[in-house]
């Protein structure tokens, strides 16, 4: 999951997700947004090339100004969280996205109902938080309905926090999704995480964020070392599968 394209992120992933396929760590299914995507003006390259598609349909935080907002905030501003939450203020808590938001969750949990071989989800940038989003309202139907879970693991690349519903976390009736974080809600992503980074990437403060909101005992930050990217160097893939290997040990 990226916002980028099928094709695009297969590429882009191709030699971590080639490695891990040939230790037997993992295989992996492809899947993209369904929205067209316009990605932050100075990383149009990070994303691939042709059209690219996003899970969430929104002009806020991955259009217009809003990464070079987080990119730009000063040092002192506080915690990850205080962060993410000046920017969020400046959009009124994203009102429109909560439509979109129901229905890529909608539309990706049945993907996943439909291949039963899947049992890890793995975003990047954008879709890393849409994973995000999908693994805790996954968590919240299966204890509704009694079943079991069928994401045992995540793995988020430049991820940023997840959105839940509103009415869950207020305790209210009615209302939209909205963006969670740590030190707002007892929300918490349960299952082994994978948390991959770069230190240079502008955006690592949103990637933090995510991290804080997963059970600390299960999760595993892993530094690449570069930008907002994933790794493909071949130092980085071989760490990247041996990180990949210690999560899988972990559900």
């Amino acid at each position: 999951m990226h916002q980028a394209s099928r094709t695009g992120f297969k590429a882009q992933l191709a030699p971590f997700a080639q490695e891990a396929e040939r230790q037997g760590i993992a295989t992996f299914a492809w899947t993209q947004g369904r929205n067209e995507a316009r990605p932050p003006e100075n990383f149009v390259n990070n994303f691939g090339v042709g059209t690219l598609y996003k899970f969430i349909e929104t002009d806020t935080m991955f259009d217009g100004d809003d990464p070079e907002t987080i990119r730009d905030f000063p040092a002192d501003v506080g915690t990850a969280e205080d962060t993410l939450r000046r920017l969020v203020t400046v959009r009124d808590r994203y009102p429109r996205v909560s439509e979109s938001v129901a229905r890529a969750v909608d539309a990706l949990l049945g993907e996943v109902e439909g291949d039963e071989d899947i049992e890890g989800i793995l975003g990047y940038s954008e879709g890393a938080m849409t994973a995000a989003t999908v693994v805790l309202e996954e968590g919240k139907r299966a204890k509704r309905e009694g079943r079991e879970r069928r994401i045992k693991c995540a793995v988020f690349m430049g991820g940023w926090p997840p959105f839940s519903k509103k009415n869950e976390l207020e305790g209210g009736q009615g209302g939209g999704y909205d963006v969670i974080l740590c030190d707002e809600t007892d929300e918490v992503i349960d299952i082994p995480t994978l948390h991959v980074i770069g230190c240079h990437d502008p955006y690592m403060l949103a990637g933090k964020a995510l991290f804080n909101i997963c059970d600390e005992d299960g999760a595993e930050m892993f530094d690449h070392g570069k930008g907002h990217s994933v790794p493909r160097d071949p130092r980085s893939v071989k760490d990247l599968c041996e990180a990949m290997r210690r999560l899988v040990k972990r559900v």
